[in-house]
């Protein structure tokens, strides 16, 4: 089972996401391949790419230079489109990922026949827990479609089956949409969409993932933080040198 991680970028983002790609290549399960797409990517210097994508010589890290700007769907699309995975992960350039993130998801995919995976996220300030993959329980797909499909199966609005607002997953907890995971047919039938095609829709993520869960009625979530949200000015501390956040002290600001 191949694993491709894709990960959506802006600019900024992309100056400080080299903590965040070695916290995957630090991980009990490191992706096979990464893929970053960069929104007006062009506007790089050969020096930003080449010191990204030599991080790691054993797996391939692709970095994706759009020529213009591509808002979140369009970007994690693209990302898609290069991923040779059998299954795609998706991260964000600026989440920080537990260290079990990829064999947790794994394990759920091997497990299960879910074609399309979510799981919690937690603030900053929270504290990584471990896992054992044996004791994690799977909120399967028959509890997702009785609770969260079936009771708004009438309501006519694109596609059927959707509720018209809260948050995908919002019945099971603190579901993260943009950081989610299927398996690669998926992307036969559900694209990442633009903002003007979002019908009504809240986000891009919020689409996609209805979108797959109706479609396939093959969804799972991990009830478990696989992914930490952190503010820009935590960000920012990993490039200042001089700063007990810098670069190789992490943990000193607190994020783990």
């Amino acid at each position: 089972m191949k694993i491709s991680l894709a990960i959506p970028s802006t600019i900024n983002h992309f100056r400080t996401i080299e903590p965040i790609i070695n916290f995957y290549l630090e991980g009990a399960t490191i992706p096979d391949e990464i893929i970053i797409s960069v929104s007006n990517g062009v506007a790089l210097s050969e020096e930003e790419v080449k010191k990204i994508k030599s991080l790691n010589t054993e797996i391939d890290i692709k970095v994706l230079l759009a020529e213009h700007i591509l808002t979140h769907g369009p970007n994690r699309q693209n990302a898609s489109n290069h991923c040779s995975g059998d299954i795609i992960i998706y991260g964000d350039a600026d989440d920080i990922p537990h260290p079990q993130r990829i064999e947790c998801i794994k394990y759920c995919f091997q497990k299960t026949d879910a074609v399309h995976v979510n799981h919690w996220w937690c603030p900053e300030h929270c504290q990584f827990a471990n896992f054992d993959l044996d004791d994690v329980k799977i909120i399967l797909s028959k509890e997702i479609n009785d609770k969260m499909i079936e009771p708004h199966k009438n309501l006519g609005y694109p596609p059927p089956g959707v509720p018209p607002r809260g948050g995908y997953g919002g019945l099971f907890g603190r579901v993260t949409g943009g950081n989610t995971a299927i398996r690669r047919e998926v992307l036969k039938d559900i694209r990442w969409k633009d903002w003007d095609e979002l019908q009504g829709a809240p986000a891009e993520d919020w689409l996609f993932c209805y979108e797959t869960a109706v479609r396939y009625r093959k969804s799972v979530i991990l009830p478990i933080d696989l992914i930490k949200y952190i503010s820009p000015s935590a960000l920012g501390l990993w490039n200042n040198p001089h700063l007990p956040g810098g670069p190789g002290n992490i943990k000193s600001i607190g994020i783990l």
